[in-house]
């Protein structure tokens, strides 16, 4: 909503006084495929504050005055929003004030209202966590800068998608340049040709009245390009970069998004001269067969956004269970956390096992709890006092931790933990607590179409399998159910309508059992229920592995009052 508004907000700052032209720009800008494409960027889809700087250009330019107070607004958003979009933005700002600045309409006051908007922004910045750069700046860099970079053919060479690509043209030389994409559509080609053909004149005369403007779209351009500077498949320019640049250049290495500032800029600027300047009868079916193509385009990129978005990742952590223990807990520690290792061993992003990590932090999210585990795009963390705790790991009250199953072969003591009573086995790694860990409370509730029982199986021998029994019934309108073991294919437990069977000494921690159509294929995404099961260490006949705790003398009590209680044999 925000694109399209600003979008018709831009060209109404340049003088058209037109609804039909305000849609004809939002349907453009939203259209585009460098703000469709960032559909699974989030915070990088606020393309608005972009859309909004421009705008605040033109509106100050022509009333004569610099706005500060929209203009701190805007830049304070965007620095809570993004930092690659702060940037944009800001480079917008310093221009809108210094053409105020040479066409001599900047008072004395303004410096002083410029100052507050410069510092009111910083401060919002540095209290929201970019005080890290002036502390460990390394940590917020990374290197990219020439591979995230903008191919010159992408501006007017379409992905294969659309047309097709019949021409053969490279539009991603580097296996990074998807991330500088600024094809503008067919729909706003049209138009920019359309404004280049009608009045070539007026617009040389307004890119020498706004060639500040003109310039700082130009320098986006040059450094969305890069050191490295590609059209299609041929390297026009290569410059080395001396070290200092280099540094410099890792806070903002994914370059090639900075060609958005002057793709949305040709974008609307294009269509406001057309529609301001050129005869009507040539705006109105040109404009309508930009919006049509536009569009058509869109649909293309939809269908693609709307089948991806609408596969659900398989649940790979019991939500109700976890959910359950997360609400019972005030804090959540993970060990190691996403940056440094993560609890399974492949955390690439977009694999099965990261996705395990993004469901926990969605899901610690939504109860609102803190947790030291996130993923980022820059690596935050202190790995190394983190890896501390592992050295004398102590539960602390009220704290629910996950442990990898790596720490087993991390430290002595780390080993003792996760096999000691106070963590419970969920095949992807332990969950422990100084409290009891209880099964998740269903009353309440419609009885679950599969559960086991118990949920949480004690076991005291090394094997690390256990024994429970599975109860399950078949939904309404169905016949026939089967119960699979470990995966929707997995070994066969039982077929029937409904029933209970046990499992033998065969589950190990963290099984999950899955209730099947019968004769409907055998997928995470047809199942029509799961019951997970999980492994505690249990006594046994012999004394309770002590819970660790921030009080040694609670540990030696429990302990001596085990061996008083072997030596007397007392219950």
């Amino acid at each position: 909503m925000l694109q399209g508004a600003t979008a018709a907000r831009v060209v109404t700052a340049c003088g058209v006084r037109s609804r039909w032209a305000a849609v004809a720009a939002a349907v453009l800008a939203i259209g585009s495929i460098f703000f469709m494409g960032r559909y699974s960027h989030i915070a990088l889809s606020s393309h608005f504050v972009i859309l909004w700087a421009l705008a605040l250009y033109f509106e100050d330019v022509r009333s004569r005055r610099f706005a500060a107070g929209r203009h701190f607004v805007l830049g304070a958003l965007a620095i809570l929003v993004n930092p690659y979009l702060f940037v944009m933005v800001g480079v917008l700002q310093v221009t809108t004030y210094a053409t105020l600045w040479m066409n001599g309409v900047v008072r004395a006051a303004d410096w002083g209202r410029a100052a507050l908007v410069l510092g009111g922004v910083l401060a919002i910045a540095l209290v929201e966590g970019y005080s890290a750069i002036f502390t460990g700046s390394a940590s917020m860099g990374a290197p990219g800068f020439g591979h995230y970079s903008w191919n010159l053919a992408t501006l007017l060479v379409p992905p294969g998608e659309f047309w097709g690509n019949p021409t053969g043209i490279v539009r991603d030389a580097t296996g990074g340049q998807t991330e500088g994409e600024a094809y503008i559509g067919l729909g706003a080609a049209l138009v920019f040709v359309a404004c280049l053909l009608v009045r070539p004149r007026r617009i040389l005369s307004a890119v020498r009245q706004h060639w500040l403007l003109c310039t700082t779209l130009l320098a986006c351009a040059a450094f969305a390009a890069s050191n490295r500077i590609f059209l299609g498949s041929r390297l026009l320019l290569d410059i080395p970069l001396p070290e200092a640049m280099t540094v410099a250049t890792s806070f903002l290495r994914v370059s090639g998004r900075f060609v958005w500032v002057p793709g949305y800029a040709i974008i609307l600027l294009s269509l406001a001269v057309l529609v301001r300047w050129a005869p009507r009868a040539l705006v109105v079916p040109r404009v309508a067969l930009a919006m049509v193509a536009q569009l058509w385009e869109a649909s293309v990129t939809l269908t693609r956004l709307r089948s991806t978005s609408s596969r659900l990742h398989p649940e790979l952590v019991e939500t109700l269970q976890l959910r359950s223990w997360m609400e019972a807990h005030d804090r959540m520690f993970q060990f190691p956390s996403f940056w440094c290792g993560g609890l399974v061993p492949n955390i690439a992003f977009g694999s099965r096992e990261s996705n395990r990590e993004l469901q926990t932090e969605l899901l610690v999210a939504r109860v609102g709890i803190p947790t030291n585990s996130v993923y980022t795009s820059r690596p935050l963390k202190d790995c190394p006092a983190e890896a501390r705790w592992a050295e004398r790991p102590v539960l602390e009250a009220r704290v629910l931790y996950l442990l990898s199953k790596a720490v087993k072969g991390r430290t002595a003591e780390l080993a003792r933990l996760a096999t000691s009573s106070a963590c419970l086995d969920a095949g992807w790694g332990f969950v422990c607590s100084r409290d009891p860990l209880r099964p998740s409370d269903s009353s309440g509730t419609s009885a679950p179409l599969i559960a086991v029982e118990p949920k949480i199986i004690p076991v005291c021998d090394d094997s690390g399998l256990g024994t429970t029994t599975v109860h399950w019934k078949a939904p309404d309108g169905i016949r026939s159910v089967e119960v699979r073991v470990g995966q929707p294919d997995g070994p066969l437990l039982a077929v029937g309508r409904a029933g209970t069977r046990s499992t033998g000494e065969s589950v190990s921690g963290g099984m999950i059992f899955y209730l099947m159509e019968q004769g409907k294929p055998l997928t995470e995404e047809s199942a029509l229920a799961r019951a997970t099961a999980y492994l505690m260490r249990a006594e046994c006949g012999r004394a309770l592995a002590p819970r660790p705790g921030p009080d040694a003398r609670l540990g030696l009590f429990t302990t001596a009052r085990a061996a008083f209680a072997r030596a007397f044999k007392t219950p």
